[in-house]
This record gives C-alpha cells, sequence and structure tokens, in this order.
C-alpha cells in the first residue's frame, strides 16, 4: 500500500512574500497597548498567508474537484465499485492521483506500507438441514468482518440464548462468559444471540470451547430483528467461520434443537 507525499517544484504561480514585523515596545505601554499590537500582528500574519496562498486559491474550482471526483467514480465502476486499499480499485486510484499531481509540477514520492486488511472473497452459503422445508434466504446472514474461513458441517447447540427475547436491548449475555460453554459439545456450531458483550468476546469463547463455527443471530427487541452488519475487530488466527444472522433465523435451528 502507498502514501502519497507531493512536494510542490518551483512554479510560476507562487510567489515568497518575506514580511518583517517589527514590534516595538517600550516598558510603559499599557496592557491595552499590547492586545492592540498582538491583533495587528496576527491580521498582518494572515493577509500575508492569504497573499501566498491566494494562487492556489485562484485555481481550485468546484468544476475542477468533481473532474477528479467523476473520474475516481469511473475508477470505481471500473472495479466493481470498489476502490478500497489492496483491490484492483485502489491501485488505479493512485496512478490517476500521480498523474494528476506530476501534471501539476508536484514531484512525488509512493511509500509502501503494510498494514492488516479483510476482504471477503466468495458469499457464505448457509443451509439447516430439516430446519424448513423452504430455503434459507441469502438476506438473511451475512459473515462477519474478519470471520475465518472454511466449510464446516455440524450440529448446532445454542449457547445461553433468550428466548423470548428479553424487554430491552442487551438483555441477553449469550456467550459472554467462558462457563456459558459449559456443557458446549466441541466440533459443533455456537449458536449465540446478539447482546451485552462484544462479538469478538463471545466468539472468543466459542473457539476455546471448541466451536466448529459460530452463528450469530439478532437479539430480538424491535429494532434489532434483521440482519445486521458486525465486524470481530481485527483477525483470529483459527479460522472459524463466524456469521450474523437475523432474529427470525437464529431461532429456526433452536426451535428445531428444542423440538
Amino acid at each position: 500500500m502507498n502514501w502519497i507525499h507531493p512536494i510542490r517544484k518551483p512554479g510560476k504561480f507562487f510567489r515568497i512574500v518575506t514580511l518583517f514585523v517589527l514590534f516595538l515596545a517600550g516598558t510603559s505601554a499599557s496592557h491595552s497597548q499590547r492586545i492592540q499590537a498582538q491583533s495587528l500582528a496576527q491580521q498582518t500574519q494572515i493577509e500575508a498567508q492569504q497573499r501566498q496562498t491566494e494562487s492556489l486559491r485562484d485555481a481550485l474550482t468546484v468544476e475542477g474537484i468533481m473532474q477528479h471526483l467523476h473520474a475516481l467514480q469511473a475508477i470505481a465502476d471500473e472495479n466493481g465499485n470498489n476502490r478500497a486499499a489492496g483491490t484492483e480499485g485502489y491501485q488505479a486510484s493512485v496512478e490517476y492521483l500521480v498523474a494528476a499531481l506530476e501534471a501539476a509540477n508536484y514531484q512525488v514520492t509512493l511509500q509502501p506500507f503494510t498494514f492488516d486488511g479483510y476482504m471477503e472473497l466468495a458469499p457464505p452459503l448457509l443451509s439447516v438441514q430439516n430446519a424448513s422445508d423452504a430455503p434459507i434466504q441469502e438476506s438473511e446472514y451475512a459473515t462477519l468482518e474478519y470471520s475465518g474461513s472454511g466449510e464446516v458441517m455440524a450440529a448446532i447447540q445454542a449457547v445461553d440464548i433468550m428466548d423470548p427475547s428479553g424487554t430491552t436491548p442487551n438483555s441477553s449475555n449469550s456467550a459472554c462468559e467462558l462457563n456459558d460453554f459449559a456443557t458446549f459439545q466441541r466440533g459443533n456450531v455456537a449458536l449465540i444471540q446478539r447482546g451485552t458483550c462484544p462479538f469478538a468476546q463471545k466468539v472468543s469463547h466459542a473457539i476455546e470451547s471448541g466451536a466448529a463455527a459460530v452463528l450469530i443471530f439478532n437479539e430480538g427487541q424491535p429494532g434489532r430483528t434483521d440482519l445486521f452488519p458486525a465486524t470481530l475487530g481485527e483477525p483470529i488466527e483459527s479460522g472459524v467461520p463466524v456469521l450474523a444472522t437475523s432474529y427470525a433465523l437464529g431461532l429456526t435451528p433452536i426451535q428445531k434443537i428444542i423440538a
């Protein structure tokens, strides 16, 4: 990945204004006179800065800004609506910005750096055998950011869920404590309810308890029933897949387990 550090070359549109401000203050100057002198000095400095940047400010126009925005949008359109770091759209954006800066007489330096990133390479596929005759809608589940990947076929086991849900958000503390997994069978898929503690904490306890995969369903109160976006905050080393689901979808396997 690259940071762009433009350095302005000398050009005809810029001029250097040297300003010398001499403060003459006697020991008998009053407090109000000193304040007036400071105010005058500040105003003089502002005016000098305005003169120094006048050419640059005149060169910035709405039309010019929109031209660059349209160009960057075109790059996104050509790259799957994506210019995120690490993608081809990002690289094309860097090349465009370098060319634009060099055309404006800047000397551009690219500094590579590394970072931890996450990109979903394929959409998840979730099926629950004997849970329903109707297929599961893809809009009902999604991968958590920084989830692991893999194919898992195992029994689903609920972990300290609250059904029906509490009356207020964060009533459920499903999987917030390691002892919630006291009876959990290693190798099963952990079914966890949203609420109280961070997703990463819930997933960490599930992994430590031997879960092959994790499903986190919404908690169930008004406003907390649909599929929700979620992140683990950072990559997990185990590679365990983690999916978020709607409240209704999370209850489907629970009902079959209870039955």
